[in-house]
């Protein structure tokens, strides 16, 4: 399953007759017509060449804070239908119990976030880089200059 922030697809809008010059985006759309812990419909997308093909819906965590998509691959969609309202409902609850409505991300992520950042904030790459005689990148190099 994956959550979106901050999509500008306008996989809806451009394809849906009544949505059509409606919104700027699916966000958009999503953003006027949910409120707060709704869902919309699930959609389902299939890439033009038919070989990806994605279940997707937007929630609304909180007022005045945008929507966000959740993507589920359409095999395991299908293959597990009958669990699909309780994991909506355990994304949601996990979004709300993380604390940070401007920043809407599942808890178990938040809480990775954080670690990472603290554990890096703990290394300094470039010292540590020069005393193992690593050869940077020119891409790293060009960082450093």
């Amino acid at each position: 399953i994956f959550i979106v922030k901050n999509s500008y697809a306008t996989i809806l809008v451009d394809n849906i007759k009544n949505l059509n010059g409606l919104y700027n985006s699916d966000l958009h759309y999503a953003n006027e017509i949910l409120k707060e812990g709704m869902r919309t419909p699930f959609f389902k997308y299939t890439c033009e060449n038919g070989k990806k093909s994605k279940v997707f819906c937007y929630l609304k965590h909180r007022n005045n804070y945008s929507p966000i998509r959740i993507e589920i691959p359409t095999y395991i969609f299908e293959k597990n239908r009958q669990y699909i309202d309780g994991i909506m409902d355990m994304i949601y609850y996990l979004i709300v119990v993380q604390g940070n409505s401007v920043n809407p991300q599942v808890r178990p992520i938040a809480i990775a976030e954080k670690y990472a950042r603290e554990t890096l904030s703990l290394i300094d790459i470039n010292k540590d880089t020069i005393q193992m005689k690593l050869t940077a990148t020119m891409n790293e190099q060009r960082g450093m200059e």
